[in-house]
């Protein structure tokens, strides 16, 4: 097979986004750090077919004929058949993941580093912990993978964004967890959560906190706030801050939930699709559709910052 170069420029790619001043100098950036990386994955993928064909399945068919010559028992035969075709399957199945997870990582890790987030590959599960904590997830009764994380600053705000992927029988749900640390701790915690959020319903919410009325009636028909610090809840739930989170709600179709806790301010936003994929267009790897994905969604990040008017000069 042979290999296909990509021609479409990450200039083209970028569209609009090239007028974005957040982006100055990425153009250069992909040619010289991430576009000749990219190439190679494409090669490594591309190559994973024909591995198969001309090495792989030829020691399976000698191996499928020297079981023959053991026996003549056809129900032995078509099982062992079986077998083979379904370890065949798995193992071409694991190559191409393997390509395609260190693909990622790679996207992740160097599109991160243009904005100044460090990418890991290990995520520190104390985060998760912490939401638990809160109530704002619950991951007790199902199995989950951490399986992003990006730290670093925006805004001047320390900032940890970790991914969660929770396993149910047959599909996975995402959740974006985005963690700033302030240089004062808060008093009390304060919880805004959805009204339809199940555990409101289920009154496992609100069992240390008091639940707060605002003076802003399109917040409050969306959102349900919990403060064991009623004061505390007023002055951070200032009407110009509760206009943003509707703002936000609007954006993200309200299912996304806020806590401030010790020196912590979080979010918990529950997604349909999972992020940092870079490969939701299934587009050959060498092609720039996948940084572009990657850049989009970290640029989500930074415009929720900038909706929410989160920085280090602000009071929140």
């Amino acid at each position: 097979m042979q290999h296909r170069s990509s021609s479409t420029k990450i200039e083209d790619a970028l569209g609009k986004r090239a007028d974005d001043p957040r982006l100055d100098g990425f153009a250069d950036y992909y040619e010289a750090e991430i576009k000749p990386e990219l190439e190679k994955f494409e090669k490594r993928r591309a190559g994973v077919f024909p591995f198969f064909l001309t090495i792989a399945i030829p020691i399976l068919i000698v191996l499928f004929g020297l079981f023959l010559s053991l026996t003549v028992d056809g129900a032995l035969i078509l099982e062992a058949f079986c077998f083979i075709a379904a370890g065949a399957y798995y193992a071409l199945s694991y190559a191409l993941k393997k390509v395609i997870k260190d693909y990622v990582r790679f996207l992740a890790a160097k599109v991160g580093h243009f904005f100044g987030l460090t990418y890991s590959k290990i995520p520190d599960p104390s985060l998760l912990r912490w939401v638990e904590r809160t109530k704002l997830m619950d991951t007790g009764l199902q199995t989950y993978t951490i399986d992003d994380e990006f730290s670093g600053e925006i805004g001047g705000l320390s900032v940890v964004i970790q991914e969660v992927l929770v396993h149910y029988k047959n599909n996975d749900d995402s959740f974006l967890i985005i963690s700033t640390t302030f240089p004062k701790a808060f008093s009390g915690t304060t919880l805004i959560v959805h009204r339809d959020y199940i555990f409101d319903a289920l009154g496992r919410i609100g069992d240390r906190e008091q639940k707060i009325d605002l003076d802003n009636a399109e917040f409050n028909n969306m959102f349900n706030a919990y403060s064991t610090d009623q004061v505390e809840c007023r002055y951070l739930l200032t009407p110009t801050f509760m206009e943003r989170i509707v703002g936000l709600a609007h954006k993200h179709n309200g299912y996304f939930k806020v806590a401030f806790h010790q020196d912590r301010f979080v979010i918990v936003i529950d997604s349909w699709l999972p992020w940092f994929e870079g490969v939701r267009a299934k587009a050959e790897l060498n092609h720039p559709t996948g940084t572009i994905e990657m850049l989009d969604d970290i640029l989500k990040i930074h415009d929720l910052f900038a909706d929410l008017k989160l920085a280090a000069k602000t009071k929140v």
